[in-house]
């Protein structure tokens, strides 16, 4: 045999070999593949915009029994409340002085009726995860039989960051937060002797209680950024945020936690005068990469979050929270994962009415 026919066989030989891939991966692929492909289906979900408009339906219906009564003032307190919910596309958890019982009642429903969706949203993640679990399990007890360790130890090692994954952690720390809080229940209107701003019924015996809310927030893809809540803030409010969980942005293997990536861990892609191309652009040019941000206002200032943050708005709006990275385009390309975060707002009865 020649050198020329020896050189060809050897190339092809090593060509075959190098294209097989070890059996644990090729039976893993449509597993993993049908799990993904379902698991996105539940993660884009949003309940929260099919809640707010079942709230719309409700608030038609209580107009136009208010309509039908002739009750001028709760026709006229009906428009408002469905003006400003078709504005900031929120429905507030606190308990407001004045307001007509009915629609306090709506808004306790719709508040019950998000907690139930997502409780159920979270189910079907761990559900859908439970069940590619098993298959995998199945699948390293048949290798194992087989004598193929390694492709079962490949299996194992699937599992055990099936397990470990943002979805599933944050899944889970979601149910178990939403299960030690009790439902809301309708309290009445504060009454009052005295003429008050319907906004706020200031007294020295109040103590007001702060408006909860918990919200799992993604790292959204290349047509996505900011997660508008459905937490309204007031100017003197104080709020507070934690957050857990983990999320991986563009350009990195590694996820990262609320507090974003350390300057090693940021990938250097892209050398374009800055510590990385995809970290370019992003909300806050000085804080980590990936760090948990938040405004408030759809035209606010991004602030720093990380694991926690707490502070006295200077604004009204919605509360909005995001990944820091760039708003759009290329470097939101390979965001995944998801942060449990929980928010706490207490309102200042001396700024209401201001």
């Amino acid at each position: 045999m020649n050198t020329r026919s020896m050189f060809l066989l050897l190339f092809c030989a090593y060509a075959i070999g190098s294209t097989s891939a070890p059996a644990a991966s090729l039976q893993m692929v449509p597993l993993k593949a049908s799990y993904e492909s379902n698991l996105q289906v539940v993660v884009r979900s949003d309940v929260t915009a099919d809640c707010i408009a079942r709230y719309a339906k409700k608030l038609d219906s209580i107009g136009e029994g208010f309509k039908q009564d002739g009750n001028l003032d709760g026709v006229v307190a009906v428009r408002d409340e469905k003006k400003r919910c078709e504005t900031e596309k929120t429905v507030p958890a606190e308990s407001v002085p004045n307001i007509l019982p009915a629609i306090a009642k709506a808004r306790v429903e719709y508040q019950q009726a998000t907690a139930r969706a997502e409780i159920d949203k979270n189910k079907k993640i761990l559900a859908l995860a439970d069940g590619y679990a098993n298959s995998l399990e199945a699948l390293k007890k048949q290798l194992t039989q087989q004598d193929k360790i390694e492709e079962a130890t490949e299996v194992k090692q699937e599992i055990e960051r099936l397990r470990a994954s943002a979805e599933v952690t944050s899944a889970q720390f979601t149910l178990a937060d939403l299960a030690s809080k009790a439902p809301p229940t309708p309290t009445a209107p504060v009454k009052s002797t005295t003429p008050v701003p319907a906004a706020w019924a200031p007294s020295s015996a109040h103590t007001p209680k702060p408006a909860k809310l918990h919200r799992t927030v993604a790292c959204r893809g290349i047509n996505g950024a900011w997660a508008k809540t459905t937490m309204s803030i007031k100017a003197g409010d104080t709020v507070t945020i934690t957050a857990k969980g983990a999320w991986k942005c563009t350009g990195n293997s590694k996820t990262c936690g609320p507090d974003g990536y350390e300057g090693t861990e940021i990938s250097t892609s892209y050398s374009s005068g800055y510590s990385s191309g995809y970290a370019w652009g992003r909300h806050l040019s000085r804080e980590a990469y990936g760090a948990l941000v938040c405004k408030i206002g759809e035209e606010g200032t991004a602030m720093l979050v990380g694991k926690s943050l707490s502070f006295t708005s200077t604004e009204d709006g919605v509360l909005y929270l995001d990944s820091n990275v760039a708003p759009s385009g290329y470097a939101r390309g390979g965001c995944s994962g998801t942060m449990a975060v929980d928010v706490e707002v207490l309102s200042n009865p001396d700024k209401k009415g201001d």
